[in-house]
């Protein structure tokens, strides 16, 4: 793995659908640094994509990644229970969304990140 990356992909339970994605090394962890990167991706993925929702998937034991996505906006919508042959590793996650509305209420103008953040 590089020390870092993040991006937007397709999300292969539900390949309509666009993923924010992110890793760091953990000799990185707990400095803030995926929040800002996940951040910067959202941002891109509705600002210069034009993209009308972005979703995730987690681990529900991965609970620093479940806190990234809550504090950078996306909220659960539930479980995931049905996968297309070869997505199986998505079985059991958490699923969050934001849609374009959401991202716009909260990193409107004069906005850096969203409240209480």
């Amino acid at each position: 793995m590089k020390a870092s990356e993040a991006m937007t992909q397709p999300f292969e339970p539900y390949p309509d659908k666009i993923e924010i994605f992110y890793g760091l090394s953990p000799l990185h962890w707990n400095q803030g640094y995926v929040t800002e990167a996940a951040r910067a991706v959202l941002g891109h993925g509705f600002e210069i994509i034009g993209l009308d929702q972005v979703v995730a998937g987690v681990k529900p034991a991965n609970t620093a990644s479940v806190r990234v996505l809550e504090k950078i906006g996306l909220v659960r919508q539930g479980s995931i229970d049905q996968v297309p042959q070869g997505a199986e590793w998505y079985l059991g996650e958490w699923y969050f969304a934001i849609d374009r509305r959401r991202y716009e209420d909260l990193y409107g103008p004069g906005r850096e990140c969203p409240p209480g953040n």
